[in-house]
């Protein structure tokens, strides 16, 4: 084997490698969001209302200290208008824990057949290996749609891809101009992803340990807001909304 081709053979495994660890660290998060997704989601709720709490406060000190009449439809309008982000990032958590939970489990022998079908994919057409190709859009939105049945383990639409590409393209010789550098950026890129979340979840989700020691500090975080929040509303008790305008 030539240095050339053993060289480009190092980079096509370090893309696998780096595409691999990208595909776990996603599944990673899933489990966590599974696993942890409904106390999060509880615990965000009331950093929410905590917050609209807040809001109040400030809203009605300022018509108190403007001498102004605070008006209950007003003030309920300035604070949703205040949180809209809020509300909508809460929506979205939770429906990121409900497509975790129904997220299925795929036997042995269908995942080691989505690996083999990505690798042989990747050899084709990874713009990393074949950028001529993705002067193309086509080539742009085909690759997206590998990737996509890769990390969401989609067999069947790994296998008619396959197909697609097959009929695209014909075998030619991947030439990489400086890859030496390539390979040290795929290097930091997967030193990248094995440092940070969502795969550090990894060692929460495989020792019982650190799950149950997470799941008691979400359930004090829980407990000290739900306190918090009797304070402020006993702080909001103490202004005259008014129901409607004298």
């Amino acid at each position: 084997m030539n240095l050339v081709k053993k060289d480009i053979e190092n980079y096509q495994q370090l893309l696998l490698k780096r595409d691999e660890l990208q595909k776990e660290a996603i599944q990673y998060r899933v489990a966590y969001t599974a696993m942890f997704g409904d106390i999060i989601n509880e615990l965000f709720q009331l950093v929410i209302e905590c917050t609209a709490l807040k809001k109040k406060i400030s809203y009605c000190q300022l018509k108190v200290n403007k001498g102004m009449d605070i008006i209950e439809s007003e003030l309920e309008q300035f604070v949703d208008q205040e949180l809209k982000n809020y509300y909508q990032k809460l929506q979205k958590m939770k429906e990121d824990v409900q497509t975790s939970k129904q997220s299925e489990s795929l036997s042995e022998q269908d995942l080691k057949q989505i690996k083999m079908i990505y690798y042989r994919l990747v050899k084709k057409i990874h713009p990393d290996l074949h950028p001529e190709l993705f002067k193309d859009e086509k080539m742009q939105e085909l690759f997206s749609r590998i990737q996509d049945a890769y990390v969401c383990n989609q067999l069947d639409e790994l296998m008619n891809l396959e197909v697609l590409v097959d009929k695209l393209i014909g075998k030619e010789e991947i030439h990489i101009p400086d890859i030496d550098a390539q390979t040290e950026k795929i290097k930091e890129q997967i030193q990248e992803i094995v440092s940070t979340n969502p795969y550090l979840y990894k060692d929460i989700l495989e020792n019982e340990d650190k799950c149950n020691q997470y799941m008691e500090k979400f359930k004090q975080d829980i407990h000290q807001y739900q306190k918090y929040k009797e304070e402020l509303e006993k702080q909001v008790l103490k202004y005259d909304i008014k129901q409607v305008i004298s």
